[in-house]
């Protein structure tokens, strides 16, 4: 699969899974992961073809110089430094060889993150489709039974919502972290007991 099409199938998903923050978020993380790693393996590709170029400019203008040397005799301390600079040209080659292995690896890896987390996507995709409807039949069977209307936007600590009687609408705000549960249980069915 290109990375073009990745990144359109990315970008499908996205707009499909935008009532979910996770599978967006995992998405967003997917396409960043992707747009990054074709970034830098443009920039390196770019990087050798310039060192490459830049070389072979080097080596023909050493043999022009190296035929002006010969008439000149001042061959043997030129080929000298010639030689060193090829040493250092070889060893520089080597070293981005050894950064292009290292960003084929890079880039593997995050291959293989990609497809762990488009699973795991798809896994969460499963596991809402079946869990939600059970979920919604439950709380509204709940909230059916005792009249109690829950505030779902609230922080995670804060139980909010609210109860109805045939007279009265009761609001209730409850720190999780300050109180007990069982002080929650009892302070609910209380509001509740004094509707029936």
């Amino acid at each position: 699969m290109s990375y073009e099409e990745v990144l359109k199938h990315s970008e499908e998903l996205l707009t499909v899974f935008t009532n979910d923050k996770l599978e967006e978020e995992l998405l967003k993380k997917i396409k960043t992961t992707l747009t990054e790693i074709h970034e830098i393996r443009r920039k390196q590709n770019e990087k050798v073809k310039q060192e490459i170029q830049a070389l072979l400019e080097e080596a023909d203008k050493e043999s022009s110089q190296l035929q002006q040397l010969k008439d000149e005799g001042k061959i043997d301390r030129r080929v000298e430094e010639r030689r060193k600079e090829v040493e250092e040209s070889q060893q520089q080659q080597q070293k981005l060889v050894k950064e292009c292995e290292e960003m084929s690896k890079t880039l593997e890896k995050s291959q293989q993150d990609q497809n762990r987390l488009q699973e795991e996507l798809q896994r969460i995709q499963i596991n809402s489709t079946q869990a939600l409807p059970e979920m919604r039949y439950i709380v509204n069977l709940f909230s059916n039974l005792t009249g109690i209307t829950w505030h779902f936007d609230s922080s995670e600590d804060k139980l909010e919502g609210f109860t109805c009687s045939k007279s009265d609408v009761k609001p209730f705000s409850l720190d999780s972290t300050k109180v007990s549960p069982f002080f929650i249980s009892n302070y609910l069915w209380d509001m509740i007991e004094e509707d029936w």
